[in-house]
């Protein structure tokens, strides 16, 4: 999910990534490596880190159009409402010693998101009507 018009490449990336380990995790099984390797996915919010940091990418673009990261407000967004690197690691870590297969960097979030994703199949909701 996010803001309409700023994040859909990202949140395309991240079920992507969702989708393939579910998959991997079905194979995992199919041959029987599952008790030897353990598949956790880390669904991280807001995490204050350098990610925002892009300016060699940046150069090295052809055209006028820039990340929504090189943008100044989505920078100190980042810095200062995001979780930290270390909590996030802390959280990720803690979720893999249980067994989880998503992990969500601020706990409970990953669980929201989803239960949004569920409505709109369970109860014909649309996205705008969560927002």
């Amino acid at each position: 999910g996010g803001a309409p018009g700023c994040t859909a490449g990202y949140a395309t990336s991240k079920h992507g990534l969702i989708g393939m380990c579910e998959s991997l995790e079905g194979e995992l099984v199919k041959k029987k490596l599952h008790t030897k390797i353990q598949l956790s996915v880390l669904c991280a919010g807001l995490v204050a880190s350098n990610l925002w940091n892009v300016q060699r990418a940046e150069e090295q673009r052809l055209d006028k159009r820039h990340s929504i990261a090189n943008r100044e407000t989505q920078k100190l967004l980042m810095e200062y409402s995001g979780t930290s690197v270390s909590d996030t690691i802390d959280t990720f870590l803690e979720g893999i010693q249980r067994g989880l297969f998503i992990c969500d960097s601020v706990p409970g979030q990953a669980r929201e998101s989803f239960g949004r994703r569920a409505d709109y199949i369970n109860e014909g909701v649309l996205p705008s009507d969560h927002r």
